[in-house]
C-alpha cells in the first residue's frame, strides 16, 4: 500500500487503468454521512462531493449504504447508482456492496472498523466492506467474497486490501466480549492479554479470514498499522477521539470508462 493523490492506494491498482480505489486520508474531511463534520470546515455532503470531484467522476456515479454494524452485503446494479451519494434519504441498509456494472463507485467509511476493498481482475467485479466486530463474527468477509463468486469470480483472480484500523495495541475489550462473542478457537490467537486487561486484534482476525476464503497471500494488500495511535496519520479514531466527536474516512472503488 502506497500514498498516491492524497489517498492510500492498494499495490494491485495499477492491474487495470480504469480501477479508482484506496483509503481517504482525514485531509478529505468527514465522509461519513452518520456524523457531524468538525475539522475540514465543510459539511460532510460537501466533503463527499470533493472527493468525487478529485477522483474526476460525477457524485450520482456513488453507492455509499448505511452502515448499521451488520452482516448484510448489498448487490449494486445501475438502478440503486447514487444511493446513499451526498445524504441517507435513499440509503440502502448494509455494511459491505458488490457490482459487476462500470461506473459506480463503492464507498464504506470507517473510524477503527476494518475496511476492505476487492478487486476480481478477471471479470470487473469490485467489492467493499465495512467491518466491524459485529459483522467480522457474522462473517461479512466470507458473505462478500460469496456474493462476488455468486456473480462468476474465481477466488484465485479476487485482490483484496485491508485499510488502517484499529489494532491490539489500542482495542481494549471485556472477557464476556471474548466469551461471548469470539470463544470459537479460530479467534484465540487475536486476543492478547495484557497488564491492563484484554485487548482485541480485529484487523488481524479479517485478514486471516480473507486469507481462509482462498484469496491468495500475495494477493492481499494489508496496511497492518494501527489507526488509532499510528505516528504516520492522525487518523479519525472513535477509541482515540471519543464517541462523541470522531469522523470517519472512507474506502471506495469503481471501474469507470
Amino acid at each position: 500500500m502506497f500514498l498516491q493523490d492524497d489517498f492510500f492506494v492498494p499495490f494491485w491498482k495499477d492491474k487495470n487503468s480504469k480501477l479508482i480505489c484506496g483509503f481517504t486520508l482525514p485531509a478529505s474531511g468527514n465522509l461519513a454521512l452518520t456524523r457531524k463534520s468538525l475539522t475540514s470546515g465543510k459539511t460532510t455532503d460537501q466533503n463527499r462531493l470533493d472527493l468525487s470531484k478529485k477522483l474526476n467522476i460525477d457524485y450520482n456515479c456513488m453507492f455509499s449504504p448505511h452502515q448499521t454494524h451488520s452482516d448484510i452485503v448489498i448487490d449494486v446494479d445501475e438502478q440503486k447508482k447514487g444511493m446513499g451519494a451526498l445524504n441517507l434519504s435513499n440509503a440502502l441498509d448494509g455494511d459491505a456492496c458488490v457490482t459487476d456494472k462500470k461506473n459506480i463507485l463503492l464507498l464504506v467509511t470507517w473510524a477503527d472498523c476494518v475496511p476492505v476493498i476487492l478487486f476480481d481482475e478477471k471479470n470487473s467485479i469490485i467489492g467493499a466492506i465495512h467491518s466491524g466486530w459485529r459483522g467480522t463474527v457474522s462473517d461479512i468477509i466470507e458473505k462478500t467474497i460469496r456474493t462476488m463468486q455468486n456473480k462468476g469470480s474465481k477466488i484465485q483472480n479476487i485482490y483484496a486490501s485491508i485499510g488502517p484500523a484499529i489494532r491490539n495495541c489500542c482495542y481494549k475489550v471485556g472477557n464476556e466480549f471474548k466469551t461471548t462473542h469470539f470463544s470459537d478457537n479460530f479467534y484465540n490467537e487475536f486476543f492478547h492479554q495484557k497488564e491492563d486487561g484484554l485487548y482485541f486484534d480485529i484487523a488481524g482476525v479479517v485478514y486471516k479470514k480473507i486469507l481462509s476464503a482462498g484469496i491468495k497471500d500475495e494477493n492481499v494488500d494489508f496496511y497492518g498499522k494501527c489507526n488509532c495511535c499510528s505516528k504516520e496519520v492522525d487518523f479519525f479514531s472513535c477509541r482515540k477521539d471519543g464517541k462523541d466527536n470522531f469522523e470517519g474516512q472512507a474506502a471506495f472503488i469503481g471501474i469507470f470508462d
